[in-house]
């Protein structure tokens, strides 16, 4: 079973679970909020392209320091982007097949905050993740407004006791 059919069982288990355990009615809407709009640098995109494709399925490896980035769709990018910044963001290269990369950056400060003294990393390790997108990919995010998926509770109750 691939990765992705075995994500939407799993999303599909635990929506199934909240709908019994705490009677859960909600709903997807498009709302404009806060977002980043990834776009390229003048200077060019700064990474391999994948020729041909491996496939339908992309792969992301996130560690505390780095994305690694394969056979991923600029759309895929900036899905998995969303999650390292914090908020939406929109595809707007207008760049189309797969890519490879290795991108390299410093956790943001609330998680530096949450790493032991022992283990801070030094300031210049690497950049954060916005000026290591421009100098290791070739992308630039930069704040706009932009519709996004918004979960919307129609619906919740207290849970019973066991």
């Amino acid at each position: 079973m691939k990765g992705f059919q075995i994500r939407r069982r799993v999303r599909l288990l635990w929506q199934a679970l909240f709908a019994d355990r705490f009677a859960l009615k909600a709903h997807i809407e498009k709302k404009e909020q806060s977002a980043y709009a990834l776009s390229v640098l003048k200077s060019g995109l700064r990474m391999m392209k994948v020729d041909p494709p491996r496939g339908n399925q992309p792969f992301f490896g996130l560690g505390p320091a780095n994305l690694r980035v394969n056979n991923a769709t600029m759309a895929d990018l900036a899905r998995v982007l969303s999650h390292v910044v914090g908020r939406p963001v929109v595809d707007q290269t207008g760049i189309g097949g797969r890519y490879d990369c290795l991108l390299k950056f410093l956790p943001s400060p609330a998680d530096r905050a949450e790493l032991p003294p022992n283990e801070q990393p030094p300031a210049d390790a690497a950049p954060d993740v916005y000026a290591a997108l421009e100098r290791q990919c070739g992308l630039h995010l930069q704040s706009t407004r932009a519709l996004a998926d918004t979960v919307i509770i129609d619906e919740i109750e207290k849970p019973s006791e066991n």
